[in-house]
């Protein structure tokens, strides 16, 4: 696609090119592409381990099933935060305050590139690691439900977006992008079934993948809850109210001090 192409396109439409060309010269893009099938596939690896490690085959299987929507969370989470960080330090934030689209629209037409990295490391976590350390049986079980993992993904993304908006430090953004995986791995019921923590089992609640992840157990179980679902949709709406609040706060503040440094 040449320069002219691109700038006969709608406006909404250039920016994930944009995010997509930023992604491979700015950022490493080309790296990441093939660092990415060893990432995903001995992070599944080591998720799938560990719930056989505390409950044998069963756990095994379990913990398979939250192996493959978890292998997206460095995409997903880190990696979306981290390309809202560039603005500030570059100093361009102000741009985009002032461009045709709200600020939050904005920021997730740049997410396309991250959301395509993540959906791909949830397929290698299925078609590679579940074959070799699960049985091909249960991989293509799981093939089937990861429409229903997508769902747990696109709250991923907004809680992504949300850690991105807070206008911290590089080293705040990696702290908290780092606590919320952590966070979506012990208590979302990724390596095992949730209701053992009532504390952990709480903030499991508002976290991603939680309820996309019972979906997906119930309908490996012949036993489909379809709200669960719509309470994963409704995480990612929370997320996603969350940066646009930080978003306005941040206008606010930059507004009344006169800059974008708000770490």
């Amino acid at each position: 696609m040449t320069s002219s192409d691109r700038g006969d396109l709608p406006f909404p439409l250039r920016i994930p090119l944009l995010a997509t060309r930023d992604l491979v010269i700015n950022r490493s893009g080309w790296v990441a592409a093939w660092s990415m099938p060893i990432r995903a596939i001995f992070q599944a690896a080591f998720v799938i381990l560990a719930g056989t490690f505390y409950a044998g085959n069963a756990g095994r299987d379990y913990a398979f099933v939250g192996a493959v929507a978890f292998a997206a969370s460095p995409w997903a989470l880190g990696a979306v935060s981290d390309a809202m960080l560039e603005d500030r330090n570059q100093g361009t934030i102000y741009r985009l305050r002032l461009g045709r689209l709200p600020m939050l629209a904005l920021v997730a037409l740049r997410t396309p590139p991250y959301l395509a990295q993540g959906l791909i490391a949830m397929v290698l976590g299925a078609l590679v690691a579940g074959p070799i350390l699960v049985g091909g049986n249960l991989a293509q079980d799981v093939v089937q439900v990861l429409p229903i993992l997508a769902t747990g993904l696109l709250s991923m993304l907004c809680m992504g977006l949300a850690i991105g908006s807070t206008g911290g430090s590089p080293r705040t953004d990696i702290l908290l992008s780092n606590l919320a995986q952590y966070l979506i791995l012990l208590a979302a019921g990724v390596i095992l079934p949730p209701g053992r923590l009532p504390l952990l089992d709480a903030i499991g609640q508002v976290l991603p993948l939680r309820h996309a992840l019972a979906a997906a157990h119930s309908w490996l179980a012949g036993r489909p809850d379809w709200s669960q679902l719509g309470l994963e949709l409704l995480v990612a709406a929370v997320w996603l109210a969350a940066a646009e609040g930080c978003l306005t706060v941040q206008a606010l503040l930059a507004r009344r001090y006169g800059l974008d440094d708000l770490s």
